[in-house]
């Protein structure tokens, strides 16, 4: 009697991240890996590492001239990369104007499978607030 014996290996993940990547200092930034394509579509939810860092216009790492590190894309008080999850939501004031290479490391059960993938985040200033002078109707001198 004859046997066969079958392997299925599963498919590796392609990470996406999805979210504005255009904001300003004022508004709340939203990076999801929700919409990561998993080709085994197993029913297991997405975690995501996430890590940031600080760019030049031209896409090259901001290095900090006192530390000679990778300039941080903000102060982390409150452990918003240390916990993984498919969702990053930076509260409003954390990032100042300038470029950002957001990067995550994503998983998805069982195994885990792992891809890692970036976005690039431009934050610009808020526009300044507009101003109307209306014309004197009457000339007016200072005494």
């Amino acid at each position: 009697s004859a046997s066969v014996s079958i392997t299925i290996a599963r498919q590796s993940i392609v990470a996406r991240i999805t979210g504005t990547l255009g904001v300003k200092p004022s508004d709340t930034l939203t990076l999801s890996v929700d919409q990561s394509l998993d080709p085994d579509n197993q029913a297991t939810p997405w975690a995501a590492d996430w890590s940031c860092v600080m760019i030049t216009s031209e896409g090259q790492t901001s290095i900090d001239p006192i530390t000679h590190l990778p300039k941080l894309c903000f102060v982390d008080t409150t452990g918003l990369l240390l916990t993984p999850s498919a969702t990053l939501v930076v509260p409003p004031g954390k990032l100042v104007d300038g470029f950002y290479k957001f990067t995550a490391v994503v998983r998805k059960e069982p195994g885990p499978s792992t891809d890692t993938t970036d976005a690039i985040v431009e934050v610009s200033a808020d526009p300044a607030p507009t101003v109307s002078i209306d014309p004197l109707t009457t000339p007016s001198v200072n005494a």
